[in-house]
């Protein structure tokens, strides 16, 4: 009976052994598949969840690891800029979440920097022989929370001359939460990760065959916001909060002061969306009222604030076909928010005003 017992714990082993080596040789799983396997083993041994990773008082920002053009404050770029002036130029920080970040495909992915209307806008200004330097400072998912968080720790330390925000819509989801906090703790919980033991990390780093299989028996995140994002009401229980409102209000005068405090002028967009829904889309009816709410109260910001504003709301409002959902759009429609935001750039002084030379900054708070 030993022996026998011997002989089955060998067999199983070796037998283990040689499954491992097959699973990664033998196309037994998709393409599709085997990426998630990569981005499963990154989660399990607490690096990143998808493309993000989780960073200090912003709770999570995108990975440089999947994203070349992202610098080391977490802004993206086509230059690795450096904080000092090394030559005169313009810089332009592009403030906002997802919408900032890249245009989208009908199936709500990413095409990346490149389709971004930052990117677009840098481009056009360039035909004008005029030296702009353009920080993405984009990142889906974040509010005007992280928004202002991040350019206080980070963004005015590269001085730029020019701020553009275009925030809103994911403060529209915080907004539909009960018992709203200023905070935005009653939307964003802390970022934590799984904790394997010993054997279970040796297996997770080691066996794509594991990892598998807890892919196939675990309900694996699929992005950072099942990890942060508190589960929303229903549909029908969605109500929008009147506080959370002069909340996304306070905020964005607060990045504008500080903006302007640092030497910046400052250029207020609103944020377009879809008036058209797409079947299964009527849900989002309360969300795109909250939209015209927080446009209303850009507008009016800008007016009390003498600020220049450029309405991508009604540049983009008959083209639905452009939306990819209710609020992200397709590289053309990207191309419209950029001429939109570069003429709102140049009619409000862009091109007649100072730049700074090699080592000079602006004034610091």
């Amino acid at each position: 009976m030993g022996r026998r017992l011997g002989f089955s714990l060998a067999l199983f082993i070796c037998l283990t052994l040689l499954a491992e080596p097959c699973f990664r040789l033998i196309p037994i799983v998709s393409s599709a598949d085997r990426s998630r396997l990569a981005a499963t083993r990154e989660y399990f041994l607490g690096r990143r969840v998808g493309t993000y990773e989780p960073w200090p008082f912003v709770g999570f920002r995108l990975s440089a690891t999947f994203n070349p053009f992202m610098r080391s404050d977490g802004f993206t770029s086509t230059a690795n800029l450096p904080r000092e002036r090394t030559r005169p130029s313009i810089r332009i920080a592009f403030i906002g979440g997802s919408t900032t970040f890249s245009a989208h495909t009908p199936s709500g992915m990413s095409p990346g920097y490149l389709t971004s209307f930052p990117y677009l806008v840098e481009q056009l200004l360039h035909r004008l022989r005029l030296p702009v330097e353009v920080l993405n400072c984009g990142v889906p998912g974040w509010t005007s929370v992280e928004n202002l968080i991040h350019y206080e720790l980070s963004i005015q330390d590269y001085a730029p001359d020019w701020v553009v925000i275009h925030q809103g819509a994911n403060d529209v989801k915080a907004r539909s939460y009960r018992d709203f906090r200023s905070d935005y703790a009653h939307y964003r919980r802390a970022f934590a990760f799984s904790d394997p033991g010993l054997i279970e990390r040796f297996l997770v780093e080691h066996s794509d065959l594991y990892v598998w299989f807890l892919m196939r028996a675990h309900a694996i995140p699929q992005d950072v916001f099942d990890l942060c994002d508190r589960p929303l009401p229903p549909p029908k229980e969605v109500r929008l909060n009147p506080v959370g409102l002069e909340t996304f209000r306070r905020n964005t005068a607060n990045l504008v002061q500080l903006a302007e405090a640092g030497g910046a002028r400052v250029l207020l967009t609103t944020e377009s969306h879809n008036r058209r829904p797409k079947p299964g889309e009527e849900t989002r009816h309360g969300l795109r009222t909250g939209m015209d709410e927080e446009n209303e109260a850009i507008r009016s910001l800008a007016r009390e604030m003498h600020l220049p504003l450029a309405d991508t709301e009604v540049a983009l409002d008959h083209h639905g076909s452009l939306f990819t959902d209710y609020v992200h759009v397709t590289l053309e429609g990207n191309r419209i928010k950029a001429r939109v935001i570069a003429k709102a750039l140049l009619r409000a002084g862009l091109r007649d005003g100072d730049r700074p030379g090699p080592r000079q900054g602006r004034a610091r708070l």
